[in-house]
C-alpha cells in the first residue's frame, strides 16, 4: 500500500541547551525539492522560534527552564493535533525535527489518530531519553520524552489528549544506545524495556538486532513507528546533530532494513530528530537523512 506522503517539518530547540537543531527542517525541506515535485506531498512546516534567537548553551539555564518547558507543550499540542490529523486522513507522516522532544508530539498524535489502537516503536539513539524532571540533573526536554511517552513525568505532557500512556513499556525497543544515566537507566529496567546497546549491536549485528526489536514492539500488536535520533549513528557519517557519542551506528547496516517501510500499512510513521546542521561536514548528515527518507519511500 502507498500511502500518500505528509512532510511535517518541525523547527524546534525548546528541549535542548543548543537550539541550533531548530534550523535542522528548513535545511531537509530545501533538500528535498525533487521529492516534492516527484511525490505531491503535503506539506506542513512549523518554526516555534524568532529568528536568530536560537540559544547556543552547554545548560539550559535555570531562569529560562520554565519557558522551555512551556514551548515544549505548546510545540507538542500543535504537532500531535497535526500528526492526528494527518493520519485520519490516511496519510503516511515523516515528522522531521527539531530537537528529539517532538517526540511527546508526534507520537502522541500517532496515538490518539485511534486512541484504542496500541503500537510499538523502535526507537534509534544514542540515549534513552527516559529521564523524568526528577531523575535529570540537566532538566532538558529532549531527555525526557521516552518517559513522557510511557506515562512518567511532567504531567503537561504526559496528559497531553488525556490518553496515558501512550505507549506501554513491552511495545519499545531501544537500539544504539551507548551514553546514559542512572535514573533514566533504572526506569526502563522497572519497565522491562527492551534495549539493545551499542556493544550488542557490534557483537550480534544490526540485522539481527533489528529483527529481535522488531519482533518485541509487534508482540502484542502489528501496528508500529520508528524515530530516529541521528546521534544514534557514528560521527564519521553523521557529525551535524545536537550531542555527538563516539562509536555508533552506519548508515549501511539501517538503511536496508527500512526500504519500504512506507508500504507497510502497519508502519504508521517516521520521525528523525536531532540534525543539527551549524555541526555539520560537507553535508554529510543532510545527506544521510535523505537518504533514510528515500529507502522508507522506495517500494518494499
Amino acid at each position: 500500500m502507498k500511502r500518500k506522503l505528509a512532510l511535517i517539518f518541525i523547527g524546534n530547540g525548546w528541549g535542548a541547551p543548543d537550539m541550533r537543531t531548530a534550523k535542522g527542517p528548513a535545511k531537509v525541506a530545501e533538500a528535498l525539492s525533487g521529492l516534492h515535485k516527484h511525490e505531491k506531498p503535503e506539506i506542513f512546516y512549523m518554526d516555534f522560534h524568532k529568528p536568530n534567537s536560537l540559544r547556543v548553551d552547554t545548560k539550559i539555564p535555570k531562569d529560562a527552564l520554565s519557558d522551555c518547558f512551556s514551548q515544549v507543550t505548546q510545540v507538542s499540542k500543535s504537532l500531535s493535533s497535526l500528526v492526528m490529523d494527518v493520519i485520519q486522513k490516511g496519510l503516511f507522516p515523516i515528522v522531521i525535527g527539531g530537537d528529539h522532544s517532538i517526540a511527546i508530539g508526534t507520537w502522541s498524535g500517532v496515538r490518539l489518530a485511534k486512541p484504542e489502537r496500541d503500537f510499538g516503536l523502535l526507537w534509534f539513539d544514542a540515549h534513552m531519553d527516559a529521564h523524568t524532571p526528577k531523575t535529570s540533573e540537566s532538566q532538558s526536554p529532549h531527555g525526557m520524552p521516552l518517559a513522557t511517552l510511557m506515562g512518567k513525568g511532567f504531567s503537561d505532557w504526559v496528559n497531553l489528549g488525556q490518553v496515558t500512556p501512550k505507549l506501554y513499556p513491552a511495545n519499545l525497543a531501544l537500539l544504539g544506545i551507548r551514553s546514559y544515566e542512572k535514573g533514566e537507566a533504572q526506569l526502563l529496567e522497572e519497565n522491562h524495556v527492551k534495549v539493545f546497546y551499542q556493544d550488542d549491536i557490534e557483537r550480534v549485528g544490526l540485522d539481527d538486532a533489528y529483527k529481535e526489536a522488531y519482533k518485541q514492539v509487534t508482540r502484542t500488536t502489528p501496528y508500529f513507528g520508528v524515530t530516529i535520533d541521528i546521534d544514534a549513528f557514528d560521527p564519521s557519517i553523521a557529525p551535524g546533530t545536537g550531542t555527538v557519542e563516539e562509536n555508533g551506528l552506519m548508515d549501511k547496516d539501517l538503511l536496508p532494513l527500512i526500504k519500504g517501510l512506507r508500504s507497510n500499512p502497519n508502519c504508521l510513521a517516521l520521525e528523525i530528530a536531532e540534525f543539527n546542521p551549524d555541526k555539520d561536514e560537507d553535508n554529510k548528515t543532510l545527506n544521510l537523512i535523505i537518504n533514510l527518507i528515500n529507502e522508507v519511500l522506495k517500494e518494499a
